[in-house]
């Protein structure tokens, strides 16, 4: 599965969503076929504006990325700030330590061939299960629907039926799109009510995206139904996995999880950037106290080091979405601070005795011996 980079603004749609997963199930497989459990907030009214491009409810935010890094890789996500940052919690900032929940994937009573042949009834794919290390196959000529449901945490499974695109039969309208994609989601499990819709529509299909909602944000997470020439369907993605709300985790006080951020090893957690990265402070806005300062001078001239001073100004507890090595996502506990100079920023803000740094070999470079 690939890793979501960090929160994007309100409205922001990544086509690359389209290969991405999607959210919340336990099945329930039988002969009338298959039936996922949800837990998520309500979505807004839906309401289908025609265009080219179609945005259907878009005003959710998502829940921001909580590290600059992805799974498997030590570079900087797409959210890592441009220059460094010393962050410093402002007198007044609060320091309350509480207790808030979490969100976890759980495969708990999914069976990967079960999952694979309930999906293929709805979406249309013909063929027995075939298995491998990757997971679970139904149909193995690339002429015909295939299915692929992969054994990972999410159990992400992805459709295609390239076939359909030959047709001259021409586009559904974005509206009636909309309409047979929510169907097919609620044929299997995924209702109205649980998501927010967009729609986009490209020259050889119209794309229908279901995000997920948790605490009335954008989880990350989404199904996604190409509709092709005739209403035929041509990819759908999503995943099996289940959204379970885990209660309890012990959340340190604001002031407290800023001066954390500053320590070693807490430092690769963040802050992560989400919005207001265009704004640089000025030399007015950084404390004196914030930044070190060098005591040298004369004739050898000191290495100047662009640095953003941030002072702490106010913190509001939410979720940040945290990907673990193996591909498995947790959604934690995390402040939504905001800086000095009005931007935004997310950080963990869990007790550490629930977060473990685990020790593993830097990657080195293609073609370059360890």
């Amino acid at each position: 599965m690939t890793p979501q980079p960090a929160a994007a603004p309100r409205a922001a749609r990544r086509r690359w969503l389209v290969a991405a997963v999607a959210v919340l199930a336990v099945v329930v497989a039988g002969a009338a076929g298959i039936a996922w459990g949800r837990a998520s907030a309500p979505g807004p009214a839906v309401v289908v504006v025609p265009g080219a491009v179609v945005e259907v409810a878009p005003e959710a935010e998502v829940v921001p990325l909580g590290q600059p890094w992805l799974p498997g890789s030590v570079q900087a996500g797409p959210g890592a700030p441009a220059l460094p940052a010393v962050f410093t919690p402002a007198p007044d900032l609060p320091d309350v330590p509480s207790v808030a929940s979490g969100y976890r994937f759980t495969r708990a009573g999914l069976d990967g061939p079960d999952v694979a042949r309930a999906l293929a009834l709805h979406l249309g794919v013909a063929g027995d299960v075939a298995t491998s290390n990757a997971g679970w196959t139904i149909g193995s000529d690339v002429r015909l629907p295939t299915l692929t449901v992969l054994d990972d945490p999410a159990m992400t499974w992805t459709m295609a039926d390239r076939s359909s695109l030959e047709s001259t039969a021409p586009l559904l309208a974005p509206e009636r799109a909309r309409d047979l994609a929510e169907a097919l989601l609620a044929s299997i499990g995924v209702g109205p009510d649980s998501v927010e819709w967009a729609v986009d529509r490209y020259d050889d299909r119209v794309d229908v995206v279901a995000w997920h909602l948790v605490d009335a944000e954008r989880s990350g997470l989404s199904w996604t139904i190409g509709v092709g020439p005739g209403g035929a369907i041509v990819q759908a993605t999503g995943f099996a996995a289940g959204l379970q709300e885990v209660p309890g985790y012990p959340v340190v006080g604001a002031a407290t999880a800023v001066r954390r951020a500053a320590l070693p090893t807490w430092q690769v957690l963040g802050p992560v950037p989400v919005t207001g990265l265009e704004a640089t402070p000025t030399p007015t806005q950084t404390p004196a106290s914030s930044l070190p300062r060098s005591a040298g001078g004369g004739e050898r001239p000191s290495l100047q080091v662009p640095m953003a001073g941030i002072v702490v100004t106010e913190a509001n507890l939410g979720l940040g979405r945290f990907w673990q090595p193996d591909g498995a996502l947790l959604m934690l506990p995390a402040y939504r601070i905001t800086g000095d100079d009005g931007s935004v920023w997310t950080l963990i803000a869990v007790s550490g005795d629930y977060v473990d740094f685990v020790d593993q070999d830097y990657p080195q470079p293609a073609g370059q011996a360890p």
